[in-house]
């Protein structure tokens, strides 16, 4: 199933990611928070792993690519210098602790989701946002 989702930071004005869509394998309208989560962090780690068994020959930027990433503030070519593979299960465990502990908030469109045990009814049109609540390193006084 194809989803939208919207990545953001507290104490920044734009997002993260702006509608992504995302093509979760195995996701129902009608899965528990849990699922989604476990099959969301499953898909995100895939496509983790695929880049390292596939590594991009010749990377480049595009100037649009470039436009942007210069807007955003930080340029880079994208590239993982970790060749080490992550586990799927290992990284849904962090997922679910890190909501279970506060580090972010998941909303379907303008609904905040509090208990893994909920039911979530969607479509392909709504848009979850995942709003990430700590800062993880620095700051300015």
């Amino acid at each position: 199933m194809n989803i939208q989702i919207r990545v953001k930071q507290l104490g920044k004005r734009k997002p993260i990611i702006e509608n992504k869509t995302l093509d979760i394998p195995k996701l129902n309208s009608g899965s528990t928070l849990k699922i989604f989560l476990e099959r969301v962090v499953e898909q995100q780690v895939n496509t983790f792993n695929s880049r390292i068994d596939n590594p991009e020959v010749l990377n480049f930027l595009l100037p649009n690519q470039l436009d942007t990433m210069v807007s955003e503030g930080k340029v880079d070519f994208k590239e993982s210098y970790n060749s080490e593979k992550a586990k799927v299960n290992e990284a849904q465990e962090v997922a679910l602790l890190a909501f279970k502990d506060g580090i972010y908030k998941v909303f379907l469109d303008d609904d905040e989701l509090e208990n893994l045990d909920d039911t979530l009814e969607f479509t392909e049109k709504n848009t979850f946002t995942f709003i990430r609540l700590t800062f993880l390193a620095g700051g300015y006084y």
